[in-house]
């Protein structure tokens, strides 16, 4: 079975390419422009098929990466133990150390040979 990676981003060409770079490597990508729509389907999915990894942004008109991670903390305890990365080009991005427990920061802009090696030691 593919492992499966879910993006969140609401910039429609860079998850474009995420997407693309994931989907070369072989990885089944689902992907959302908005979080509360991904957190509809997360709900819906419930041990189906879950991915392996979540990918989302920082800034987003409808609800920031830190909002959607709280609402999977609070409200999808099942989910709890699917990997987050919140993508960022943020210089002020609050610090790690404020951060949940388990949540990565991948910057932007990103190299792709680092994200792909990033997803890679999350999904296998």
């Amino acid at each position: 079975m593919k492992k499966s990676v879910l993006i969140i981003d609401d910039d429609q060409d860079l998850r474009e390419v995420m997407c693309s770079a994931l989907e070369l490597e072989g990885y089944e990508v689902h992907s959302f422009e908005n979080p509360l729509t991904a957190l509809e389907a997360l709900a819906k999915w419930h041990n189906q098929n879950e991915p392996g990894l979540i990918l989302v942004d920082f800034n987003m008109p409808q609800m920031n990466g830190f909002s959607f991670v709280e609402a999977i903390m609070n409200h999808h305890p099942s989910l709890h133990k699917i990997p987050l990365a919140i993508c960022s080009a943020d210089e002020a991005l609050p610090s790690m150390q404020n951060w949940p427990q388990g949540v990565i920061h991948i910057g932007k802009p990103m190299e792709l040979d680092h994200f792909v090696k990033t997803v890679r030691e999350f999904c296998g």
